[in-house]
């Protein structure tokens, strides 16, 4: 199986139905640091490769759609991409953000915590006290996972999704904090409604942030929520990044 070494992990290269090319790493790497493969996903998208048409990134592997000019002594093209250096640039252009958030409603708090063994005071005191960077997004437009959530905050995702999640609201599903941009059904448990959209519809891309960015979150009441939004159009006029 080919493979190529990044910051001494391994980094293996499968082919999939000849249409598509699967990146791993060993499952004992670690998969959340300055070299996760949400991250390399990214590097290789912003890369000049031609024979690679979409790229498609998540924490546990990377999937790479092929066009018709892809040869097999291709992949090692991927190999010799300068990961280093362009990861490091990832990391210097990160940006910092302070979302404001209300935790006032009830949402799924039970369920949370009773999967936890802590109350929503110590929950929150935990989440604002934290940096939370952007590892991915989906599975919906705008949707936006968060790393960073210690393992005792862990909750697992609803067995029954909600038919109905509100927009902006901030969410725990596994080992993720996660923020949905748009209405829909969902699996995880809501802990908060948010200020901001980090949706940027109708623009391409239709996202706010980038991979790699940094949220912090801020604990408001529901008055000064509403305040804040009546009066800032967005997470980057909050945070003064216009």
């Amino acid at each position: 199986m080919p493979y190529f070494l990044l910051n001494n992990q391994k980094i293996n290269i499968e082919n999939y139905n000849d249409d598509f090319l699967l990146l791993k790493r060993d499952q004992n790497d670690n998969l959340r640091d300055e070299y996760s493969l949400t991250k390399i996903g990214q590097v290789i998208y912003k890369s000049d490769i031609t024979f690679i048409d979409e790229v498609i990134a998540t924490d546990t592997e990377i999937c790479l759609k092929l066009n018709n000019s892809f040869k097999e002594k291709d992949i090692q093209k991927l190999a010799n991409l300068n990961y280093k250096s362009e990861l490091n640039k990832i990391s210097q252009n990160s940006k910092t953000f302070l979302m404001p958030v209300c935790f006032e409603e009830k949402d799924d708090w039970n369920t949370v915590e009773k999967q936890t063994n802590k109350t929503k005071k110590e929950i929150i005191e935990s989440i604002v006290n934290l940096n939370f960077d952007l590892a991915m997004f989906g599975f919906l437009p705008g949707f936006v996972y968060l790393n960073g959530l210690p393992p005792k905050l862990y909750c697992a995702r609803k067995s029954n999704p909600s038919k109905y999640v509100k927009p902006n609201s901030l969410a725990i599903g596994g080992p993720y904090l996660g923020i949905y941009s748009i209405p829909s059904p969902g699996g995880w448990n809501v802990i908060g409604k948010c200020a901001f959209s980090l949706n940027n519809i109708p623009y391409l891309p239709p996202n706010i942030l980038n991979i790699g960015d940094i949220i912090r979150f801020e604990s408001v009441s529901s008055e000064k929520l509403y305040s804040i939004q009546n009066n800032i159009s967005s997470i980057t006029a909050y945070n003064g990044k216009n």
